[in-house]
């Protein structure tokens, strides 16, 4: 061979080699409907050992789009759009583009809804109105009587982060269509206040490991940096933004949801940081990751906890149910009733559950979808939880990602009974079908933190069934704002003692679950103690413990059946409090209720001995109080056809012995006992 071949068959070989590698180390060529995030081939995914930890470093960027979808997933959200679910939702679009356009909160919304519409129909004049809005929103829009939020770093940061993330989905959505001056303009916007989100800071700002404010800035800047980096006009300290926010925002989820998912903070202060940013921040991380972000943390539960709680509404005009735990607001942004306070579609908080889907765990997504489609979809309410219009990118993106996919009933996937051991939160269903669905929740508030939402709900608890609200918290429509501060034990179901603390929470004695219910019970002396808060709160002198049991099985003559009782040491005049959104009234030995269609709750009063019964007005929900002694022992059946099961009852007091149907029901060491008949 030629002296000066040789060294060029060399150079020949290595190019080829060098590009035969590079074709092997590629993504794999797509055909047709490109996979979900978490399903891409292997060799895409992070190794098995790197995908558990908060230490997980960000992957490198993908093209635009890529928070929400791919460009190849485009034609298939062209598709799904043409569907009868798809009509939908771009009509709730067109109707959320409409109003609060100039709501310093909202606005970067708008831009978003724009933009969506621009990767729909590719006109480039929905680009050009999503530029229009964004230029707005980075000039700075007041939100009411707050300043211009977008540079308002004295201000109260939580109020900024939502017009920040949707500017973000406008920027990832039209990085194509806008002039790339303006590109990195936006993207040094961007990457400046994911930076300032990741610090925190501002006007009332907690930094309590569990509070809101974390998890929402935390998201808020982790989204931010996926959608920049790697970027024109971007440094490679995004990087470094990127992985701490990761890290910072999943040390967050450990510290502000239990091992079932219940929130810290209640269920409200679940849905402001999540729909603002949260839920945003994990789909993209998804999508970044090519793998599932959420498995083997608390995050995996939210999904299957939206899941357990919603009950499909009565009506497309009514709100769905879910037994409603925490802070609700008289101001939305529009009126509302007092239950759809506890299901809010506002500018505060929406989209929960089109969100969620897009990073749920494969095993939930078929139960997710048959929640969305029965609860929020064509026969639920027909709302996909939409009400600003970035959230019908993630319902129009997410069911088209997921149209292949069956949805199953979700008593294939999960228990019917879910227990959040850590938080002491438990909730009881007999199933998912419809409106008529039974749901039962207790809670014993196990871990009331101080500097953070808590509340005064120790023992408290909720019962529905057959569209009705046997037990609920007490309206916000019945209450007085102007001397209430929106937590207040009055508002739950608990026995009320004048002159004790109501912030600490329980301990847990017993908890026991089975396929047709439970039985609890739990110390909640401490809610007695001293004091007028939780930091200040001090041994009292009253000792008490709440059994509550559950039994869905039908043998005992009723649909459903709930037990309460309370056994009191101690000073104080003791009042037992349920507040229902039924129609109340007096029986000789207890009470009844009279719900939605015929259905009605017939209630005995075994302890005290000698009752006095009375019921509070309300437009809403009324209050039930009986009063006569220390101790209390209330079984309470529910039947959709409004008969009353048969009874025995013998003994007296927490000593009685009542027997219903096939099933007898006694009070034995602190705790209910529901057996057969025939088992002593």
């Amino acid at each position: 061979m030629n002296s000066h071949a040789l060294p060029l068959a060399i150079t020949v070989c290595m190019l080829l080699i060098g590009c035969v590698c590079s074709l092997t180390m590629a993504d794999p060529p797509r055909r047709g409907r490109s996979a979900p995030p978490d399903q891409q081939p292997r060799s895409q995914q992070q190794p098995a050992d790197q995908r558990r930890g908060q230490q997980q470093p960000a992957a490198q960027a993908r093209p635009h789009p890529r928070l929400v979808f791919t460009a190849e997933e485009i034609p298939a959200i062209r598709r799904f759009a043409q569907t009868e679910e798809g009509r939908v939702i771009r009509q709730a679009l067109d109707h959320a583009l409409t109003i609060e356009q100039d709501d310093g909160i909202v606005i970067g919304s708008h831009a978003a809804g724009e933009a969506l519409l621009f990767v729909l129909t590719g006109d480039v004049e929905h680009a050009r109105r999503s530029r229009a809005i964004v230029e707005r929103a980075m000039a700075g829009v007041p939100h009411n009587q707050t300043p211009p939020l977008w540079n308002a770093s004295n201000f109260k940061m939580i109020y900024r982060t939502k017009a920040a993330v949707d500017v973000a989905l406008a920027y990832d959505l039209c990085y194509d269509a806008w002039p790339e001056d303006f590109r990195q303009k936006v993207a040094g916007e961007l990457a400046r206040l994911a930076a300032e989100f990741l610090r925190g800071g501002g006007e009332g700002f907690n930094r309590q490991p569990s509070s809101n404010w974390v998890g929402n800035t935390k998201a808020a800047g982790g989204f931010l940096a996926l959608a920049v980096r790697g970027d024109p006009g971007v440094d490679e300290q995004i990087n470094a933004v990127a992985n701490r926010a990761r890290r910072e925002f999943f040390g967050w989820v450990s510290q502000a949801f239990g091992t079932r998912g219940w929130p810290q903070e209640g269920f409200n202060y679940l849905r402001y940081p999540m729909t603002t940013s949260g839920f945003q921040y994990l789909q993209a991380l998804t999508l970044s990751e090519r793998r599932d972000v959420v498995r083997g943390n608390h995050a995996q539960w939210i999904m299957p906890l939206y899941i357990t709680h919603l009950v499909p509404p009565i009506t497309a005009d009514d709100p769905p149910y879910l037994p409603f735990f925490g802070l609700s607001y008289r101001f939305t942004g529009r009126d509302v009733t007092g239950f759809e306070m506890l299901y809010e579609r506002t500018r505060w908080r929406s989209g929960d559950t089109v969100m969620a889907l897009g990073s749920a765990s494969a095993q939930y997504r078929p139960a997710a979808l048959w929640t969305i489609r029965n609860v929020v979809g064509l026969e639920g309410d027909r709302t996909f939880d939409i009400y600003k219009p970035a959230d019908a990118i993630y319902a129009m993106a997410n069911l088209a990602r997921y149209a292949d996919v069956d949805s199953r009933n979700p008593g294939e996937v999960l228990p019917r009974m879910m227990a959040d051991d850590e938080m002491g939160y438990y909730v009881f269903r007999n199933r998912w079908r419809d409106s008529n669905d039974s749901v039962a929740a207790f809670q014993m508030n196990l871990r009331p933190r101080r500097a953070t939402y808590s509340f005064q709900d120790a023992g408290s608890f909720r019962i529905y069934s057959f569209g009705t609200r046997w037990a609920e918290q007490a309206s916000r429509k019945d209450r007085d704002w102007s001397r209430e501060s929106g937590i207040n034990r009055a508002m739950e179901n608990v026995v009320q003692i004048p002159d004790t603390n109501g912030w600490p929470g329980g301990r847990r004695i017993a908890a026991e679950l089975n396929e047709h219910g439970g039985v609890l019970s739990v110390d909640i002396s401490a809610a007695y103690s001293r004091g007028q808060r939780l930091v200040d709160a001090q041994p009292g002198d009253v000792k008490a413990v709440r059994g509550f049991a559950v039994d869905y099985s039908g043998q005992s003559g009723a649909d459903g059946l709930y037990v309460v009782t309370d056994r009191f040491v101690g000073p104080g005049e003791k009042t037992w409090v349920m507040h229902t959104g039924g129609q109340p009234q007096r029986e000789t030995d207890g009470f009844s209720i009279r719900g939605r269609d015929g259905a009605r709750m017939r209630a005995w009063v075994l302890a005290p001995s000698e009752f006095t019964i009375n019921f509070g007005p309300g437009q809403e929900t009324r209050a039930i109080e009986i009063t006569g002694g220390d101790d209390f022992f209330i079984v309470m059946a529910v039947n959709q056809d409004g008969k009353a099961p048969d009874v025995t009852i013998s003994g007296k007091g927490l000593n009685s012995n009542i027997e219903m149907g096939g099933q007898r029901i006694r009070y034995v060491e602190d705790r209910v006992v529901i057996s057969k008949k025939s088992e002593q």
